[in-house]
């Protein structure tokens, strides 16, 4: 079997275990899960963004925020609950994209990078500032529920399962497609991509509200998770921070490196308990770690051990065949 036949075997592997697995764990455990898909989803709009476009962001908390402020709002104010807000919370997230993209298109590097800071430190000012988002009071959201049907910790498992898929599926649909060789052929040379024809300004704005939808659908799923907002969570630049550890953490310009990447970003905090502070210590040190010796990410390494076993099953299966009978023939 090829290294993509193999790839693809342990993605429909990977997914029929996370299918089966709340029968097998206590439902705490299905949520805190449920929670890390939340990451995933937001890991994997800024990979599509920053790895394979090559627009660095530094930002990206901001349009989780718009995603959980959005659904909050609509619970508040309408009565909704998780499919009508995440529509709208993406649909809103990709005009505020598409329009950050359009103010940042000359930007690049650094400037690109301090101007998504910015855009995150200005969400986070709105949300303490003005009062329908309730400050650090917060927004309350009522029980989950899914066409009328109330879920608890394993179905809202599988509705962030449902919604991790989905995004993941857009995104390799989307890199495979001409728009993807578009965004990579921008991200290796922007003049190379400006000269065979690619329209600059239309593909940065379009990467922008891609990713900028994505990450917005994770952030309605935070809400709903906690069903609650604040801007203790949302009202800083922690998140956009947490988000390209993922993705540099895990590996650039990969789906499952995005995955790898948020679970360690969720975990590792979790797991420490007490031991919180330590947590950003070890996430700062495992980040300087992969830039030095592991550029690919934790999705590289694991890439690389996968081709020397396939190498190795190769070379056991194939026939030995003797030089001087060959000769003969």
């Amino acid at each position: 079997m090829s290294e993509r036949g193999w790839q693809i075997t342990l993605t429909f592997l990977a997914f029929g275990a996370l299918l089966a697995l709340p029968a097998a764990i206590p439902s705490f455990y299905a949520s805190l899960l449920a929670f890390m898909f939340t990451y995933v989803i937001a890991a994997v709009g800024v990979n599509l963004l920053t790895g394979y476009t090559g627009l660095v962001t530094v930002g990206h908390g901001g349009f989780f925020a718009i995603g959980a402020y959005t659904t909050a709002l609509m619970a508040k104010h309408l009565g909704t609950s998780v499919v009508p807000g995440l529509v709208a919370g993406t649909v809103l997230a990709g005009i505020v994209g598409f329009g950050l993209g359009i103010i940042c298109l000359r930007l690049g590097g650094a400037f690109l990078a301090i101007a998504t800071l910015g855009f995150a430190l200005a969400v986070g000012a709105v949300l303490n500032n003005w009062s329908i988002f309730e400050g650090r009071e917060g927004i309350q959201l009522g029980k989950n529920s899914v066409a009328g049907l109330g879920i608890k910790d394993v179905g809202f498992y599988y509705v962030g399962l449902a919604v991790m898929a989905i995004v993941m599926l857009a995104s390799w649909s989307i890199i495979r497609s001409g728009v993807g060789r578009a965004f990579v052929a921008m991200r290796d040379s922007e003049r190379a991509a400006e000269a065979m024809g690619i329209n600059l300004r239309l593909y940065k704005t379009v990467a922008f509200a891609i990713s900028a939808a994505m990450t917005a659908a994770g952030g309605v799923l935070f809400a709903h998770h906690n069903r609650y907002v604040s801007t203790e969570t949302f009202g800083d630049t922690w998140l956009s921070v947490d988000f390209l550890t993922a993705v540099v953490v895990g590996g650039q310009a990969s789906l499952f490196g995005s995955a790898l990447g948020a679970a360690f970003v969720v975990m590792v905090p979790y797991y420490l308990g007490e031991l919180r502070d330590f947590a950003y210590v070890l996430n700062g040190v495992a980040l300087i770690a992969v830039l030095v010796f592991a550029p690919d990410g934790m999705a590289g390494v694991l890439a690389r051990l996968l081709r020397r076993v396939l190498g190795r099953t190769a070379r056991e299966v194939a026939p030995v065949v003797d030089p001087v009978s060959v000769g003969r023939g």
